[in-house]
């Protein structure tokens, strides 16, 4: 059975600096400034994630839903074999990442052409 999926929980998860890039990088919520948000207390990203439109909420949570479903050690090994397939070797560059979130999240945001939808059906 998968674990159950919940934005605040994903939040707690992955570093802000990531969520800053990612929403940066998604032109959304540009105009606050996590910075000096202590890690994993996530209200005021969660809050500032709520006031989204409904349509660029879900297109988020989609993208958060798939990271957090390759947030686990097949979801790891699948996204390696990935990029070994296309002549890459991301191996070493994850060792350095901690946890499964931040190391997947990297990969969604630092090597898109590695992130294989089948890649989901590992975990």
């Amino acid at each position: 059975m998968g674990r159950h999926y919940s934005p605040k929980s994903f939040f707690r998860h992955v570093p802000n600096a990531m969520l800053k890039q990612y929403f940066d990088k998604a032109g959304v919520l540009t105009e606050h400034d996590f910075s000096g948000v202590p890690e994993a207390k996530i209200e005021l990203i969660y809050k500032a994630w709520l006031s989204l439109p409904d349509a660029l909420q879900r297109k988020t949570e989609r993208d958060f839903k798939e990271i957090d479903a390759l947030a686990c050690e097949g979801g790891i090994k699948a996204i390696i074999d990935e990029a070994r397939r296309q002549g890459g070797n991301i191996a070493e560059i994850l060792s350095q990442k901690e946890g499964f979130h931040e190391k997947v999240f990297w990969v969604f945001l630092e090597r898109p052409e590695y992130w294989a939808r089948q890649c989901l059906l590992s975990c």
